[in-house]
Parts: structure tokens; C-alpha cells; sequence
């Protein structure tokens, strides 16, 4: 599962495109401070500091949030499950919430296998033991 965020004493904000790339332009180009142009826009200093390397550096900066990159399962995949578990429900094979956790898991167990087999192995020299997950 992924990383769910508990606010603490500290919450997160909420990083706003805008605000942050005229940041790194005010430092970048103006010549200012990332600590003192973090304090004028309530930003915080640290991940100012990143995109102001990353602009200094020449990277392409991409200043939406990305939290796709803790994800297993897409969009689709999700939807995939959640339907079969409505439609097994539907035809009385109902699954108790431990066993619908159980069956996740597993289907969970094996994206993160094949997608540690295809990192390793690439698309095309697929292993034995990638075949048997995917049922080949």
C-alpha cells in the first residue's frame, strides 16, 4: 500500500505551481536568498532549495505533485478489482473483508514480483518465473 500521510504537528502544505516557480525565478534571477524568499512566500525552505537546484542545473522542473510513483496498482487495475469484488458480491460469493485483504495482497505481491523482473530483465529476455506469475 502506499505511504498515506498522517498530519502531525506539522502539517504538509499544499505546494501551489505558481507560487513555487516564481520562487525559484526570484532567486534564480533576482539573486535572492532561498531562505529569505521561502519566509516572504511561506514556502518552505528545503524543497525551495531543490527546485532552485534543479533550475541552476539546467533539469526540466516539473512543479506538479506526483503521487503516482507510490502506487501498484493503476487506475485501471483498481477499477478492475473493485468490480470484481462488487460482481462477486453480487452473485452471493461475497468475500469477508479479511479474505478481500488477502486476495489484494497477493495480486499485490505479484505487480511488485513482474515489476522487479522486468526492471532487472528488461521487456524482452523475460525469465521462467515471470511466465509461471503471469500464467503463460
Amino acid at each position: 500500500m502506499p505511504c498515506i500521510w498522517k498530519p502531525g504537528k506539522n502539517a504538509r502544505q499544499k505546494i501551489y505551481p505558481e507560487r513555487m516557480k516564481g520562487a525559484v525565478m526570484q532567486v534564480i534571477e533576482r539573486g535572492e536568498s532561498v531562505r529569505k524568499a521561502a519566509k516572504d512566500l511561506n514556502l518552505d525552505r528545503k524543497t525551495l532549495g531543490r527546485y532552485v537546484e534543479k533550475g541552476r542545473s539546467g533539469q526540466e522542473m516539473n512543479f506538479q505533485v506526483n503521487h503516482v510513483s507510490n502506487q501498484i496498482f493503476t487506475m485501471d487495475q483498481k477499477a478492475d478489482l473493485m468490480n470484481y469484488l462488487i460482481q462477486a458480491s453480487k452473485l452471493n460469493y461475497g468475500l469477508t473483508p479479511i479474505q478481500a485483504i488477502q486476495t489484494t495482497g497477493k495480486i499485490m505481491k505479484q505487480q511488485v514480483m513482474i515489476g522487479s523482473i522486468i526492471s532487472c530483465y528488461g521487456t524482452r529476455n523475460y525469465p521462467y518465473e515471470l511466465h509461471k506469475l503471469q500464467g503463460w
